[in-house]
C-alpha cells in the first residue's frame, strides 16, 4: 500500500459518522467498494484492520459487510454467476466466516478471496 492509499483510509476513518452517508461507516464502506473495483483487495483488508484499530466499537458492523461486498465483486469482476455462487456456497457453509477472518490478515485475504474464485470455478476444493 502506497502513501496514497494510507490517506485514503485515514480520510474515510475521519469521516466516520458524517451525515453524507446512511451509516456512520459509510466513508468506509464506499472506500472498500472502491478498492475492490479497483482490485486492491490487500488494501481493502487494510483498511478494515485500520478502522478495527481505531472505531472498534462498529467494527463487527463492518466486517459483517465483508462477505456481501466480496460477492458482488466475484459476480461483477470476476464473471462468477450467482447461480454458480449459491451453489457453491449450499457445499461450502462455511466461506461467510472464514473470510471474516481473513480479511483481518491483509496477505491472507487476498488468498481466500483467490481461493473462493479458484474453487467455485472448480479449480481446486476451498480449503
Amino acid at each position: 500500500m502506497n502513501a496514497a492509499e494510507n490517506k485514503r483510509i485515514a480520510r474515510a476513518i475521519a469521516e466516520f459518522g458524517s451525515a453524507q452517508y446512511d451509516t456512520p461507516s459509510g466513508a468506509l464502506l464506499s472506500l472498500m467498494t472502491e478498492f475492490l473495483h479497483e482490485e486492491k483487495l490487500r488494501d481493502f483488508s487494510k483498511a478494515v484492520v485500520a478502522f478495527r484499530d481505531l472505531i472498534p466499537a462498529n467494527a463487527p458492523f463492518v466486517i459483517d459487510k465483508v462477505p456481501q461486498k466480496v460477492v458482488r465483486f466475484l459476480h461483477r469482476q470476476r464473471g462468477i454467476a450467482p447461480n454458480e455462487f449459491e451453489r457453491w456456497a449450499i457445499d461450502n457453509p462455511e466461506w461467510s466466516y472464514n473470510l471474516k477472518l481473513a480479511v483481518l490478515e491483509p496477505d491472507t485475504f487476498q488468498l481466500v478471496v483467490a481461493n473462493i474464485e479458484e474453487s467455485i470455478r472448480g479449480d481446486r476444493p476451498l480449503f
